[in-house]
């Protein structure tokens, strides 16, 4: 089962190599000012401090949307936040020639490592302290992560006769170990590697939520 492991991640590796090699250390650590500006972390706050100071005067309508980006509102911005955090925080050519400062990069980085919420993220609720207990398996995945953040559409949904109402979202019932566990590359590749499941307007999986998760993985995924 580590053989698995370890061919999991390697085998998403390249799938996954922009948010690799932005989760190295050459990304900024929190200084004093970048620290004080974490207290909410949400749109609202990143749109104030980084968005509108230093990427409004070339991607909204009213400057032109350059490069045919505009970053306007929160779909926007959540449909191109690969593009913004390969731009601004990897290869660091946006803004041109005078580059996001040190706290600027903190802010925006640990937005996007909460999952890129829309509205502020508040105190761990009983669920997210759970994970800190017991062993890390199926059940602890389940109810930890997967009930939360998942199951409203990765579950089927019955009638009163108790007959299917509604399939789970892609044929996945994230409820069944045996579908999830066939489903581990594709559950890796888009909740570990891209971040882009949950889906809005569901909350993304906290830095615990997916620290978890991939134990989980990393120890063979048992039930």
């Amino acid at each position: 089962m580590r053989a698995f492991t370890l061919f999991l991640l390697a085998g998403l590796c390249l799938s996954g190599c922009n948010y690799s090699r932005m989760k190295d250390a050459s990304r900024p650590n929190l200084g004093p000012a970048g620290a004080r500006s974490l207290g909410s972390l949400d749109f609202q706050t990143v749109q104030a401090n980084v968005l509108g100071p230093r990427c409004y005067g070339c991607h909204i309508p009213e400057t032109g949307n350059k490069g045919n980006s505009n970053l306007a509102t929160y779909d926007n911005v959540r449909a191109q936040l690969s593009r913004v955090a390969f731009r601004s925080l990897e290869s660091r050519d946006m803004p041109p020639g005078n580059p996001l400062s040190a706290d600027e990069m903190a802010l925006l980085t640990a937005w996007m490592d909460a999952g890129a919420p829309e509205i502020a993220i508040g105190a761990p609720d009983a669920g997210d302290r759970a994970l800190d207990e017991g062993p890390t398996d199926f059940r602890k995945i389940s109810r930890g992560v997967f009930a939360g953040k998942c199951l409203s559409c990765h579950q089927p949904k019955f009638n009163d006769a108790g007959a299917v109402a509604v399939r789970p979202a892609a044929d996945l019932d994230l409820g069944d170990y045996v579908q999830v566990k066939a489903a581990a590359t594709r559950i890796f590749d888009r909740a570990i590697v891209k971040q882009d499941m949950p889906v809005q307007p569901l909350p993304g999986l906290s830095p615990k939520e997916r620290r978890v998760l991939l134990k989980w993985f990393e120890l063979g995924m048992p039930q």
